[in-house]
């Protein structure tokens, strides 16, 4: 199960994920339209990796065909996801406490 089409698409996911969360990280004023951005980008992953690993019954590529049971199928996906994740968003979380802590601009008072 470990294929270069699912590590495709599991580092398509964490690149996805990571993005989605530093624009929230970045964001001055968090608001329902980044959400709706980041639901709409999760949910467009989710729909077509559903839609190319077959779960609508259709083969649409053989290399793909029962990926996403593959992916959620593996419990050592969501450790490295978590993990992946965590590590490359660590230098920006850490970054940003400090310049709000010691360097405060008028947007975090």
């Amino acid at each position: 199960a470990n294929d270069i089409w699912l590590v495709g698409s599991v580092v398509f996911f964490l690149v996805c994920l990571v993005t989605n969360l530093t624009v929230v990280l970045e964001t001055c004023y968090l608001n329902w339209i980044v959400g709706l951005g980041l639901f709409l980008s999760l949910l467009a992953w989710i729909v077509f990796q559903g839609y190319i690993s077959g779960l609508h019954g259709v083969v649409v590529t053989s290399e793909f065909y029962g990926s996403m049971q593959r992916l959620l199928g593996c419990p050592m996906i969501y450790l490295l996801v978590l993990t992946s994740t965590a590590m490359a968003l660590m230098a920006d979380i850490h970054t940003k406490g400090i310049k709000c802590s010691f360097f405060p601009t008028v947007l975090h008072q």
